[in-house]
């Protein structure tokens, strides 16, 4: 006869710290969509009252980006740090109106969590500039963003290039 003990009570300690942390992550997503639920009515709503609908939805849109870069990234937040792409697609789908004009690319780089904000408004405004301006005003207007670590690794780099947009006045840039 043989027989052995293995202490199991770090493994069930860790897997109930990880369900935990589950659970408060579902909890975490579940209130912040309450949360710019909320935001984004008392703006609609003070738009309607004092006649600015155009300036409201703009300002809803941009509620809206960074509720999507959240709603995608909360499940993994509970590690500390976020896969950059799923947010980076989250933010940008929705202007990819027939699924071909977009393109995104990248690799599965983490960053911390606190980067989605200032990432999510950020593309939101190139996106919102290239509809009003650039490359998403004409049919065949293409959008490309690659995404990787800076040479030095420290940080996010983030490139976006359009292409076959409307020309450019040169002479209307200021340097």
């Amino acid at each position: 006869f043989f027989g052995s003990q293995w202490d199991v009570s770090d493994v069930r300690a860790a897997r109930a710290e990880e369900q935990h942390a589950k659970e408060m992550a579902r909890e975490l997503s579940h209130r912040m969509k309450n949360m710019f639920a909320v935001i984004s009515g008392i703006v609609n709503v003070t738009g309607r009252a004092r006649g600015i609908q155009r300036e409201a939805a703009e300002i809803n849109s941009r509620i809206q980006a960074l509720g999507r870069a959240y709603e995608t990234t909360l499940d993994d937040a509970s590690s500390g740090s976020i896969d950059i792409g799923q947010a980076i697609r989250a933010v940008l789908m929705p202007y990819d109106r027939d699924e071909t004009r977009l393109s995104v690319k990248g690799n599965g780089i983490r960053m911390p969590f606190t980067v989605i904000s200032i990432v999510g408004l950020i593309l939101h405004e190139l996106a919102a500039n290239a509809t009003k301006h650039g490359a998403w005003t004409a049919d065949a207007g293409q959008v490309t963003v690659e995404w990787g670590p800076s040479a030095d690794g420290k940080s996010l780099e983030i490139n976006w290039t359009e292409n076959g947009g409307p020309m450019v006045d040169a002479a209307a840039i200021q340097p």
